[in-house]
């Protein structure tokens, strides 16, 4: 071989090994932290993202509400802005109920938020904006 192919292969071959030296982490597999699959004998191949929830739960988001555009819309001249708050949501019950002929296991959810915004101002006339908000939900 020339010289000069003689130094590009033994450039190129050593740029392959360095190359897959770094790619073996990749490439490695530990047998010993995989887990065999469960095999189950349900054959229902349902639907398995399922909340379980419990009477009683309850979590609280932090909540923004924007009436600009609702406000807006009616014609009316206003300065309100992000208005915050949170919201609470609670399972009220668990119990079957009918859907589309068929008994399922629903939950009963209820929403409460309390929002409120000082500075509001309203056809002129400035002042304080309370909003209490409640939702019931089934699931």
């Amino acid at each position: 071989m020339r010289p000069n192919l003689r130094r590009a292969v033994s450039a190129l071959s050593l740029v392959a090994v360095l190359f897959l030296s770094v790619q073996t982490p990749l490439l490695n597999i530990d047998f010993e932290a995989t887990t065999p699959p469960s095999l189950s004998s349900s054959s229902d191949p349902g639907v398995s993202d399922v909340p379980t929830w419990r009477v009683g739960d309850k979590w609280v988001y932090a909540g923004t509400f924007d009436p600009t555009l609702l406000v807006t819309n009616t014609g009316v001249q206003a300065t309100v802005g992000e208005i915050y708050g949170d919201t609470t949501m609670e399972v009220l019950e668990i119990k079957e109920r009918a859907v589309d002929n068929m008994s399922v296991l629903a939950y009963t959810l209820k929403s409460s938020a309390n929002f409120d915004k000082s500075g509001v101002s309203l056809e002129g006339f400035g002042g304080n904006v309370y909003i209490t908000y409640t939702q019931t939900e089934y699931l």
